[in-house]
């Protein structure tokens, strides 16, 4: 993977954590579950990127 991709794909991915963070806010959610939510995604992605980059 090129490092431009990486850098593509981790800011689209901020984009997209930030915007469900700002859509559970107006919902009026509790902080904690968002945050921990957002936690286990990235953790996710980032075990799913590793694994790409392994093979």
């Amino acid at each position: 993977m090129n490092w431009f991709y990486a850098i593509l794909s981790a800011t689209f991915i901020y984009g997209l954590i930030n915007f469900l963070y700002k859509v559970g806010a107006a919902k009026k959610y509790q902080s904690s579950s968002i945050v921990n939510v957002q936690a286990a995604t990235v953790a996710i992605l980032s075990l799913i990127f590793v694994v790409a980059l392994k093979r």
